[in-house]
C-alpha cells in the first residue's frame, strides 16, 4: 500500500506521501537558497534545517495510517480532518 498525502479531489489526482514530501522539500530548499542572499551566516546549515523541516512537516499523516489503518486515515484526510 502506498500512503497518500492527498486523496483525489475533482480534477486533481491523488498524491503519494513520498511524492508530496519530495515536492515540498525541493520547493523549501529552493526558497531557502534564495533567502540566503539576505542571510549571510551559515547558509548551508540554514538550508539543511529548512529541508529537514520540509521532510518532517507531514509525518503525522504516516502516524495516523499506522495507528488507524490506511482506510480510516484516507477517509479522515479526504474529509479534511487534521492528522494531529
Amino acid at each position: 500500500m502506498t500512503p497518500l498525502a492527498h486523496s483525489p479531489r475533482r480534477c486533481v489526482p491523488a498524491q503519494s506521501y513520498l511524492e508530496h514530501i519530495e515536492n515540498v522539500r525541493q520547493r523549501a530548499k529552493d526558497n531557502a537558497e534564495r533567502a540566503t542572499a539576505y542571510h549571510t551566516e551559515e547558509s548551508a546549515r540554514f538550508i539543511r534545517t529548512v529541508e529537514a523541516a520540509a521532510i518532517y512537516h507531514d509525518l503525522g499523516k504516516l502516524a495516523r495510517i499506522i495507528h488507524d489503518g490506511p482506510k480510516q486515515a484516507i477517509q479522515a484526510t479526504s474529509a479534511g480532518q487534521s492528522s494531529r
